[in-house]
């Protein structure tokens, strides 16, 4: 009996995308603390609020993409396409997880920061969902559900929403967004192609799709720079620690891609755009505490 509950548990963990949703709701922590007025019960309202919302968009997702999903190695044993969870319990969750994560962004954070969540919910599930099977370049706008979440943490705080230091942040997050959905297609092309999705390898040929990419975490980079220039990063010390960390990344971009002509090394250019990421998102955090 124990064991068939570990099993179910680890699989509602894989349906809602745990980890990546987790990551999802550290963003608007950095936003939060980028507004510099912290309050604890605001705080964990749009972290706890917005993981909630980010669990039942990826559960939503995968049942949105239960059937591509099934003809795709990579995907094919993901809980709604191997039988583990049933259609109407996956949905069954994913109503419990937008409305729980919806009432936690009402009590303890704004209306505008619910509405943001719920944009990105119906931005993520409506719109680049489905976008995704009719254009290979579904990222592009599929970026802005990257762009949503510090906003959500820079109006629980009370900040204006087009305030220019959020709208700097969340172009970050924005093009940070697509180099990372490419490097997923990059990886998995071929896969897409037979599941009937478009895919930018039915485009590009090996080498340009290496170049564009690039580009793509050279902007990424770029956009980071952008931080301090508009005053988001001030003490001197984290402005340099940001160029080196730039530094570091663009370097290690141009590595994973470019140190073999024939290969690509996808889990040093994951693991070079995530922790870029979550680089920039400390030293957001660290300022605030910085005396």
């Amino acid at each position: 009996m124990s064991n068939t509950k570990l099993i179910d548990w680890n699989s509602w963990l894989e349906l809602t995308k745990f980890k990546l949703s987790f990551a999802v709701a550290l963003s608007p922590v950095a936003g939060y603390f980028m507004y510099g007025q912290i309050e604890t019960a605001e705080l964990m309202g749009v972290f706890v609020g917005t993981l909630f919302l980010a669990l039942g968009v990826a559960a939503l997702n995968q049942y949105q993409e239960r059937h591509s999903d099934s003809r795709m190695e990579r995907t094919s044993d993901r809980p709604i396409p191997a039988g583990i969870i049933s259609e109407g319990k996956a949905l069954r969750g994913v109503f419990f997880l937008l409305i729980v994560g919806s009432l936690i962004l009402w009590w303890l954070t704004t209306p505008l920061t619910l509405f943001l969540g719920w944009l990105n919910v119906v931005w993520y599930n409506a719109i680049y969902t489905p976008l995704k099977r009719k254009s290979a370049f579904a990222a592009i706008p599929g970026g802005v559900c990257g762009a949503l979440p510090p906003m959500m943490g820079w109006t629980a705080a009370g900040g204006d929403v087009l305030h220019p230091k959020i709208i700097i942040l969340a172009l970050f997050f924005f093009v940070w967004q697509i180099p990372h959905f490419w490097l997923i297609l990059l990886k998995f092309g071929e896969q897409y192609s037979k599941a009937g999705l478009p895919s930018i390898t039915d485009i590009w040929d090996a080498r340009q799709l290496k170049s564009i990419t690039f580009i793509w975490m050279l902007a990424t980079g770029v956009s980071a720079l952008l931080l301090p220039a508009f005053n988001l990063v001030q003490v001197l010390v984290l402005k340099i620690l940001l160029v080196m960390v730039t530094l570091t990344y663009v370097y290690y971009a141009y590595k994973s891609l470019y140190a073999s002509a024939k290969k690509v090394n996808y889990f040093l250019a994951f693991m070079a755009i995530n922790l870029f990421l979550i680089g920039v998102m400390l030293l957001l955090v660290i300022q605030q505490f910085w005396k």
